[in-house]
């Protein structure tokens, strides 16, 4: 309606001013402008509400694509709830996070943290520390059943550890990193975990990596907590006095379960309490990040 007045009063004046005889003057000429710059007004409304219109549909558009996605995860979650995975290495995404799993001949069913991009995806993650908020210096039965939040710094637990390698062969990752930022890896064809009975004793295989083997001195020993001495050492509880629970041997070259922080003092020193792994750098260095992951093999 606007735009064809506008286009009507616009031809008029110029037909006006392009005739030599124009009486359109004064009085008249300056109402016809009024007019003008009044349409002028309306159309740049009109254009303005239009812009609007195509920003609010493109936003309504926007956020029906969000809902769906939205809708698709909580569907994909619904279903991984009702028909869960037998292992990280299942499920068909590479996108890391917390899936449910069940697995072995009690269909046992479990919630864990899946890294799905690094070294192939797959992994389930068991350890994971990097801001040292979680207390790691807890007694046999934490170290049993789990502790932590999947979401951070966590243990699963050695129960779940023995029943998912005792079921099926896994190969096991650790990544450690200093506080320099020095980084390595250490990958183990195979790990496992004992029963209770047996103190949830380790058990891994063959190393390859850039970590070092700091793991060799601990392979078959049994797992000692503050509350549980189970490692060699007559003469001293190797968790009580490093403040951690771990696979000790005549305490360790390793310990990713210490107290977390920064040790000033660890040049020249033995038997660090913060976390280490000394092959890193062959010192007793502290370590600012670590995790440790298994993977079933086919």
């Amino acid at each position: 309606m606007w735009t064809r007045e506008c286009f009507v009063l616009v031809c008029f004046t110029v037909w006006c001013s392009a005739r030599p005889d124009s009486a359109m003057t004064g009085f008249g000429m300056e109402v016809l402008l009024t007019k003008l710059n009044i349409l002028q007004d309306h159309l740049e409304e009109i254009e303005q509400k239009t812009r609007l219109r195509e920003s609010n549909q493109e936003k309504i558009e926007s956020a029906r694509d969000i809902n769906m996605q939205a809708k698709l995860d909580q569907l994909e979650n619904k279903l991984n709830r009702i028909v869960p995975y037998s292992s990280c290495k299942e499920i068909p995404t590479n996108v890391s996070g917390i899936y449910d799993i069940q697995f072995g001949s009690n269909k046992t069913r479990l919630s864990v943290y899946c890294v799905q991009k690094a070294f192939g995806g797959g992994w389930i993650l068991f350890q994971d520390r990097y801001y040292g908020k979680v207390n790691f210096n807890r007694n046999w039965n934490d170290y049993r059943d789990g502790f932590g939040d999947l979401k951070y710094e966590f243990w699963l637990g050695l129960k779940h550890l023995h029943q998912l390698t005792s079921e099926r062969p896994h190969e096991l990752i650790v990544q450690v990193k200093d506080f320099n930022g020095n980084y390595g890896y250490a990958h183990y064809d195979q790990f496992m975990i004992g029963s209770e009975s047996e103190g949830y004793s380790l058990k891994i295989g063959n190393y390859k990596g850039t970590a070092g083997d700091a793991l060799k001195f601990h392979n078959n020993m049994k797992f000692s907590t503050k509350d549980k001495d189970n490692d060699l050492g007559e003469s001293q509880n190797c968790a009580l006095n490093l403040q951690g629970g771990w696979w000790f041997n005549h305490c360790s070259y390793s310990h990713l379960n210490g107290i977390y922080g920064k040790n000033k003092d660890w040049q020249g020193k033995y038997q660090v309490k913060e976390m280490h792994w000394y092959q890193l750098k062959n010192d007793w260095r502290s370590m600012s990040y670590s995790r440790m992951m298994i993977r079933e093999l086919d």
